[in-house]
């Protein structure tokens, strides 16, 4: 799912059904629409803001995910998939996550 504006990542989707993303290690689902806004404003972080290689941020920019929100609706293995992700991408990417309480 694209949004338009930071904005509107940030207050969800029209439908709260739409976007549902894993959260922690204990694998559960965040619904967007009652998430804390700690975790609505971690999705809504801008990745070429980060602090990224810039092997990583090519893959993402083909891949066209532009927001961490965008990123956890992917599976490790697919993004592993992309065009030139390797280990070490999919290292870098999780470790991204996991300091917001995030994974793939």
């Amino acid at each position: 799912m694209q949004f338009a504006t930071v904005k509107q990542m940030a207050e969800g989707p029209s439908d709260p059904d739409m976007l549902r993303v894993p959260a922690g290690s204990s694998g559960d689902v965040i619904d967007f629409a009652t998430a804390s806004p700690q975790t609505r404003a971690a999705l809504a972080i801008e990745l070429k803001d980060l602090f990224l290689s810039v092997r990583t941020r090519n893959v993402l920019y083909v891949a066209e995910i532009r927001f961490v929100g965008e990123l956890v609706q992917w599976t490790e293995s697919s993004v592993r998939a992309f065009q030139n992700c390797g280990a070490k991408t999919v290292a870098e990417l999780r470790d991204i996550l996991d300091a917001f309480g995030l994974i793939f």
